[in-house]
């Protein structure tokens, strides 16, 4: 960012926590963010498996029983 000079970089002020308040803030903030992590896993995989289904379960190549058996293979 070209209007951005370097004194007005060091005339920022910036709070740093204590390392008290960084190990509390990340005990409640970590499993929100593994959940999101996992959550994100899953929609990718989920998505994967909805491209993959879909076009041969529209052109009969497979039937619903073996996209079940599928989906439970891949989400296992």
């Amino acid at each position: 960012m070209g209007h951005i000079k370097r004194s007005h970089l060091s005339d920022v002020n910036c709070a740093i926590p204590d390392k008290y308040l960084l190990v509390k803030g990340s005990e409640i903030t970590n499993p929100y963010i593994e959940k999101m992590i996992n959550n994100r896993v899953q929609n990718k995989a989920l998505s994967n498996l909805r491209d993959t289904l879909l076009p041969k379960l529209i052109s009969g190549e497979i039937r619903i029983p073996e996209a079940e058996k599928l989906t439970e293979e891949v989400l296992a």
